[in-house]
């Protein structure tokens, strides 16, 4: 009762501290939320990233020379030279990984554009990887590939068979054609 007296009573200290608090948290709490707010957008925003569709090809970067006389590589670096510090570095990394986190801190137009152009100057490029067969890693890599190709197969026999056991199981239980006992046992067998 004797803070609730303090507060009310005009040009107390109290009233003032009390007021200074609210509007202090209120700020932070304002501020935090538009924060957080900001965040999930730019979390839920359509990014553009740079992926190899098929898992034995690999995108590589190649940053164009500065001292070729080349007139395709000097419009290629012309092209480099116009994309901002940040995509430079990471093209100059050679890591795809160090590109797509570029490339997603941009709108998507402007990813667009910076693929396009990275396109246009040749800086992307897509190689099939060679297995060496003849190395221990090599054999196991073709081993893996060989194994899920065996994989996918199997599925895909494994769903036909399905198929063929419902269509049996609806003759036996009267919802397709109705098969007699021989025709039963054949179908077994």
């Amino acid at each position: 009762m004797l803070i609730t007296n303090r507060i009310t009573t005009p040009n107390h200290q109290a009233q003032k501290v009390f007021h200074e608090d609210v509007t202090t948290t209120y700020v932070r709490i304002r501020e935090r939320a538009a924060a957080i707010a900001a965040e999930r957008s730019n979390e839920n925003a359509e990014q553009i990233q740079l992926h190899a569709v098929d898992p034995n090809t690999q995108i590589s970067i190649a940053v164009p020379s500065t001292d070729s006389e080349d007139p395709d590589i000097k419009k290629s670096r012309a092209i480099f030279e116009s994309f901002p510090p940040g995509l430079k570095r990471a093209l100059e990394s050679g890591s795809l990984d160090e590109v797509n986190k570029v490339l997603g801190k941009m709108s998507v137009e402007e990813a667009e554009e910076v693929v396009g152009q990275l396109g246009e100057g040749g800086m992307l490029s897509l190689e099939s990887q060679i297995i060496d067969a003849t190395t221990q890693e090599g054999l196991q890599v073709l081993r893996k590939i060989e194994e899920e190709e065996r994989a996918a197969k199997a599925n895909a026999s494994s769903s036909s068979d399905i198929t063929e056991m419902d269509r049996k199981s609806k003759a036996v239980s009267g919802e397709g054609e109705v098969l007699g006992e021989e025709d039963l046992a054949k179908e077994i067998d």
